[in-house]
């Protein structure tokens, strides 16, 4: 006890009933003392629920103090209230919180509770690739925890596990959750996985159907970002023939199917190559050229040519290439030809496929003989024969003889002819065909001439004489100048 005055001050009662005396001393030493009965209220036990507790940084945690009718906490840090008997601390760092509790008799005790922070883990995710080609498949690797768990599950080999395998049809953002095993606590990454859709070949453009030897040019078409093009002998492997948009084939002499893919300015490669047929139609030929290729000059002829093509189409040509062009279809009747003369046909199919080169046709032209002369007695006296011997330049020439410039009777075949006996001037024509059966344009005409037999219009003078005399017989004609012989008998 320890008093000053008139006031008292008690310590160190325990809890319970205590009873105390004071006296009462007056001016004349006299003391009385009375006695003082004292309560001593226990102070609150307090305690705090959970009493020890760990959270990860920026978790939370309810404390609840118990003990006492009201309580105040501090530090204030990361306290949902600084009053009351249930708060929520949300920390970053490790805090002790101590509550102050208040019973109804205002005795007031403390409690303290410590709520340990554990670092969150630092979770990284990386990948070989943030960008594939739908099918492709990129390589997920997390890194910072212990364990680990993927969402979504799209395209993904595993949920689990610091590796995943990620081949999404779209792109797609992964987030990984790793937890730290000893403290279970928890964070995250997420790593955006871009799928570029594969390019196509939106159509090709040229000649796909040719004739046998020619070339075309195949141009493909994408609706990819700076596309890039592939053209493949094969669906699958093959050759590479050429890379661009725009391949210009060999000559080609069959049917041949070309591949070509595209690839994406992101890398993507179609996901199969496209097939052009070019289709090749055969060349044709010409089979043959019937008619008459040997003539004679004056004379026309009819070339008729022939080819195994489909419905086929025939030109012809003054020359083997260029030239002028004469006549379109199959049988050529030519003009009268004088010398001997090249023609050049060539055939179209109907596939329009042109021959490669024209068909050469001579035409033989053997010149007309003529006859270089005729000899033998062209002035006969009447009742008399002549022979009339024609020739020519012609090579082994046959000769006829006629009665007329054209028509008219066959007299004789041969060169030399003997008329009949002839009484009146007559004209004899003759034709020579030469060893090539050319006949000659005309017939020769030869005039044999036939004069008359003349006559004795009389013979004058004496006519009866004496044996020993002589007479003179004159004779007389009405012939032109005639000459006269005498004879005995």
């Amino acid at each position: 006890l320890s008093s000053v005055g008139g006031t008292v001050t008690v310590t160190g009662v325990s809890a319970g009933t205590a009873t105390i005396y004071y006296a009462v001393t007056n001016a004349y030493n006299c003391t009385t003392q009375v006695p003082v009965d004292v309560t001593v209220n226990a102070l609150p036990t307090i305690s705090v629920a959970p009493s020890a507790t760990a959270i990860c940084t920026g978790g939370s945690v309810t404390l609840t103090a118990s003990g006492a009718s009201t309580y105040s906490w501090s530090p204030a840090t990361g306290l949902s209230s600084v009053t009351g008997s249930v708060v929520s601390a949300t920390l970053t760092n490790t805090t002790t919180y101590t509550v102050t509790g208040t019973d109804i008799n205002g005795c007031v005790n403390t409690g303290t509770v410590t709520v340990t922070v554990n670092a969150l883990p630092s979770v990284n995710v990386s990948a070989n690739t943030t960008a594939i080609c739908i099918g492709g498949i990129a390589s997920l690797t997390a890194s910072g925890a212990d364990t680990y768990s993927w969402s979504p599950s799209t395209g993904l080999s595993a949920t689990t596990g610091a590796t995943v395998q990620a081949s999404p049809l779209t792109t797609t953002a992964y987030t990984v959750t790793g937890t730290i095993s000893a403290t279970g606590c928890v964070n995250t990454a997420t790593l955006t996985l871009t799928v570029n859709p594969l390019p196509t070949i939106s159509g090709v453009t040229g000649t796909l159907t040719i004739c046998s030897g020619l070339t075309t040019t195949l141009t493909a078409s994408s609706g990819a970002t700076s596309p890039t093009y592939k053209w493949y002998t094969a669906a699958s492997g093959g050759t590479l023939l050429y890379t661009g948009a725009a391949y210009t084939t060999a000559a080609l002499t069959t049917t041949t199917s070309f591949y070509v893919d595209v690839t994406s300015d992101a890398g993507c490669v179609s996901a199969s190559r496209t097939q052009v047929t070019v289709t090749v139609n055969p060349t044709p030929t010409i089979s043959g050229v019937s008619g008459t290729l040997t003539i004679c000059s004056g004379l026309t002829t009819t070339l008729t040519a022939s080819s195994s093509a489909s419905s086929p189409t025939y030109q012809w040509y003054t020359a083997a290439s260029g030239g002028t062009l004469l006549y379109t279809g199959a049988a050529y009747t030519t003009d009268a030809l004088t010398t001997t003369t090249d023609f050049y046909v060539d055939v179209t199919s109907d596939a329009g496929c042109v021959s490669v080169s024209r068909t050469a046709v001579t035409v033989t032209v053997n010149p007309l003989p003529t006859i270089s002369g005729v000899t033998g007695t062209l002035t006969i006296c009447s009742g008399l024969t002549t022979t009339l011997t024609a020739s020519s330049g012609a090579t082994s020439p046959t000769y006829k003889w006629y009665t007329a410039a054209s028509g008219g009777s066959l007299l004789y075949t041969g060169a030399a002819y003997t008329t009949a006996a002839l009484t009146n001037t007559t004209n004899f024509y003759v034709e020579v065909t030469s060893g090539a059966g050319c006949v000659a344009a005309s017939r020769t005409e030869v005039t044999v001439t036939v004069n008359p037999l003349p006559t004795i219009s009389g013979v004058t003078g004496t006519l009866t004489i004496c044996s020993g005399l002589t007479t003179t017989l004159t004779a007389s004609s009405g012939a032109t100048s005639p000459t006269y012989k005498w004879y005995t008998a």
